[in-house]
């Protein structure tokens, strides 16, 4: 069997959930040679009723009939799998495959679509609203996302002469272009820098990220995100990455599984902690053969030699250097260090 077709024992993602099962044939990669970057896992929902217990849920005061139908944000279902990604698994989500019924009677309730136009709205709307910057995946983006602004303002620093002479100013391309390639290629580097420091800690025990709850004895089954008990870094204030933040109890209304995901943690390697590099085993059994890794290694190997340009764009630098030296450290870091974003993006892109 290809090297992506299925995991190394040591390294399958949610191992330790006895409550998910992983589908046969519904685990993939991009290219044969290296890990698998997407699976899918049935999730057996264990409930142990307490005795004289009619509802799991004591917090339900109202009637049993409105508490048992879905909210405005969820649906009736006839059935979920969970999708897991590695792309997902490093940035903190954890993507559902549900199979909605238009049924009533149906025992499940489950989250809306979030690729709807309106979820899809209300997810740009929170970037506005919400700024996480404990977080090192929204640094990374917020990073990239500054330095593609300034590279767009350099343009009209050092392209717009070219077309439109007359709006030239005095040292505009030297001390205009020259410092906001400095300031772009900056961005890019210490983007690039928090982007491998995110792949070298990702979350490798896996997590479920979803709770069961049963509103009623015999009744419908929920599932609501478990915020508590997830196990990724990104919901630690108190941590910049490598750590989870879970929470030590279940609350009263959460059921077996929810109390599960909390035992794993201190078990599966949730308190993991933060590591500079991988070390030189962990490299070659698991990180050399995972694509995001490589894309990451790529991407800061590109902006590494492409922050070369940047500095020698700088006006004392730039104007000093011979043809000769110009073409050795200006001009050519920018074709490798941009050759090395463009191989990022391509490889990066299935994981």
């Amino acid at each position: 069997m290809p090297r992506n077709g299925g995991f190394i024992a040591s390294h399958e993602p949610l191992r330790h959930h006895a409550s998910l099962n992983i589908r046969q044939g519904f685990t993939s990669g991009s290219l044969s040679f290296l890990n698998p970057t997407r699976a899918h896992y049935t999730h057996t929902f264990y409930h142990k009723k307490e005795p004289n217990s009619t509802s799991v849920d004591q917090s339900a005061t109202a009637d049993p009939k409105k508490d048992s139908a879905p909210d405005k944000d969820e649906e009736y279902a006839a059935g979920y799998e969970f999708k897991w990604r590695s792309r997902d698994n490093r940035k903190g989500r954890h993507a559902l495959v549900v199979h909605p019924t238009d049924e009533t009677h149906a025992d499940l309730i489950t989250p809306k679509s979030t690729s709807t136009l309106r979820a899809t709205a209300q997810g740009v709307g929170r970037m506005f609203t919400q700024y996480p910057y404990w977080d090192i995946s929204y640094l990374v983006a917020m990073l990239f996302t500054m330095g593609s602004v300034v590279w767009c303002i350099n343009g009209f620093f050092a392209f717009l002469p070219l077309v439109q002479p007359d709006s030239e100013f005095p040292t505009e391309i030297l001390y205009g272009g020259g410092i906001t390639a400095f300031i772009g290629a900056t961005l890019f580097e210490m983007g690039s820098v928090l982007l491998m420091f995110e792949a070298v800690n990702e979350n490798r025990a896996g997590c479920f990220g979803w709770a069961l709850e049963q509103v009623l004895e015999g009744g419908r089954t929920r599932l609501r995100p478990d915020k508590d008990g997830c196990s990724h870094h990104h919901t630690n204030k108190k941590n910049f990455v490598g750590k989870g933040d879970v929470k030590s109890s279940a609350p009263a209304d959460s059921s077996a599984n929810l109390k599960e995901e909390k035992a794993l943690h201190s078990t599966s390697g949730g308190d993991r902690q933060w590591q500079w590099f991988p070390s030189a085993h962990e490299l070659k059994t698991h990180y050399l053969r995972d694509i995001g890794f490589l894309a990451c290694l790529a991407q800061l190997f590109g902006a590494s030699v492409f922050w070369i340009s940047g500095f020698t764009a700088l006006p004392g630098v730039n104007n000093k250097l011979s043809q000769g030296l110009l073409d050795g450290i200006f001009w050519t870091p920018q074709i490798v260090g941009g050759t090395g974003f463009i191989v990022s993006g391509s490889v990066g892109q299935p994981s």
